[in-house]
């Protein structure tokens, strides 16, 4: 996109990596949790079921990110720069559902930490 001067694509696509670093280090500097060993949150079958699904959820959509942003689903050609549009909707979308997801799993994790 710089070598074809498309400066307003590249400001999206840098827009984007922005978006996506800025949710890799939500993650990334997550609270891990620690129970011990007599911890007072009380886990039943439900709850953590439901907390598989959250995390299948969030992995889920990581997939479906990392397979649009992989080739042949993100490339650029220079011949037709408003042909990655498409292709740059498609990630912003992947982007907030995998946020999304990520803020549900969260505030699960907490709302069990609470009630415990």
């Amino acid at each position: 996109m710089a070598s074809a001067g498309d400066y307003t694509n590249l400001t999206n696509a840098g827009s984007l990596i922005f978006r996506v670093q800025q949710l890799s280090g939500e993650v990334r500097h997550a609270e891990q949790g620690y129970s011990g060993f007599v911890a007072t949150i009380s886990m039943d079958q439900n709850r953590l079921n439901q907390l598989y699904d959250f995390d299948y959820d969030f992995v889920s959509a990581g997939f479906s990110l990392a397979t649009l942003t992989s080739p042949p689903n993100l490339l650029y050609h220079p011949t037709s720069p408003a042909s990655i549009h498409v292709s740059l909707s498609k990630v912003s979308s992947a982007v907030e559902d995998i946020k999304q997801k990520w803020s549900t799993r969260m505030e699960a994790v907490k709302g069990i930490l609470v009630k415990g």
